[in-house]
């Protein structure tokens, strides 16, 4: 048990610094979200990672935070607003179980994913 929580822990290590570099590349290391690539943001988050995680990946906080229940959380980036790049991205954080769903939406096409 103890050995899977340690791959876990280095999977999603692994995961953070990847997609910090990939979003430094694009241009997600500055403090402003509309250069943020959204897009990249999706594809590195991953089912079970923490708010804290998630925020490292992105690089910003998010523009708004809903409750959705009593133990979930669901957080919203937006860039691009007033653009034909409009991109929105939404991850539902519980509290226990981390990531659980994750949307993006804007001018590359929509995609969801449930974990």
């Amino acid at each position: 048990m103890r050995l899977s929580v340690l791959k876990s822990a280095r999977r999603a290590t692994v995961l953070i610094l990847l997609g910090t570099l990939f979003l430094s590349a694009c241009g997600g290391g500055n403090e402003q979200t509309g250069s943020t690539d959204l897009y990249g943001a999706y594809d590195v988050i991953e089912g079970g990672m923490s708010e804290v995680q998630v925020k490292s990946v992105i690089g910003v906080e998010p523009q708004r935070r809903q409750a959705d229940g009593d133990k979930a959380q669901i957080l919203t980036w937006e860039t691009g607003a007033n653009t034909y790049r409009h991109t929105t991205l939404l991850v539902t954080v519980h509290d226990k179980d981390g990531v659980t769903r994750k949307i993006v939406t804007g001018y590359r096409g929509n995609q969801s994913q449930s974990f």
